[in-house]
């Protein structure tokens, strides 16, 4: 009996610790997106060529407001805003050719912009320590693209296009508290003291 119960004991030091990670908190990111990964998001972003590529071209390509849960018709007022910046000194000759062709449309300048977030945030270590409050420990995963397309209203050629990549996120950030659960007492305390 004395052995089997020793065989349970180390069994369960085994199993526990396993089922204990899994019971850490997860958040993953899922969008409505017509790319299975962000090689493929990448690839249809190359594909856009400012003076050739219009608005039906890049729904073909996926860039389509119906199609990607996290897109954006920028107005006149927020394109311009964008490719200026918040600096008056800023000159329209120093900006891209295809900047300041749709600057010069002016009202005519608008835009299109696709965020596409696949990352995952999972928490990592040990789950009594986090559950007693010692430290929280959450690892980011994943990658993200932001694509933004330039346009004239009156043709629907895309004139000029930026975009802001993050091929590769593996970030971890934690959270540490020597006290662990006494903060509840500290708290407590702090609590009665107010009432007196």
């Amino acid at each position: 009996m004395r052995i089997k119960l020793k065989i349970y004991i180390l069994l369960g030091f085994i199993i526990f610790p396993v089922g204990c990670a899994t019971m850490l908190p997860s958040e993953k990111n899922i969008q409505a997106l017509p790319w299975k990964d962000y090689n493929e998001t990448e690839i249809a972003y190359k594909k856009v060529l400012p003076g050739e590529t219009n608005i039906e071209d890049l729904k073909q390509l996926g860039f389509d407001l119906k199609k990607v849960s996290r897109a954006e018709e920028w107005n006149e007022i927020r394109a311009r805003t964008y490719l200026l910046g918040t600096n008056p000194n800023t000159k329209t000759e120093d900006l891209p050719m295809g900047a300041q062709e749709c600057l010069k449309a002016q009202a005519g300048c608008r835009a299109r912009a696709f965020d596409v977030d696949l990352t995952e945030t999972r928490g990592v270590g040990s789950f009594f320590k986090e559950k007693f409050g010692y430290h929280k420990k959450r690892q980011t995963t994943g990658s993200k693209l932001k694509a933004i397309f330039f346009y004239k209203v009156e043709n629907e050629i895309v004139v000029f296009k930026i975009v802001d990549q993050q091929p590769f996120i593996n970030d971890t950030k934690m959270t540490k508290d020597p006290l662990g659960p006494f903060n509840w007492f500290i708290d407590m305390g702090r609590a009665g003291s107010k009432m007196k």
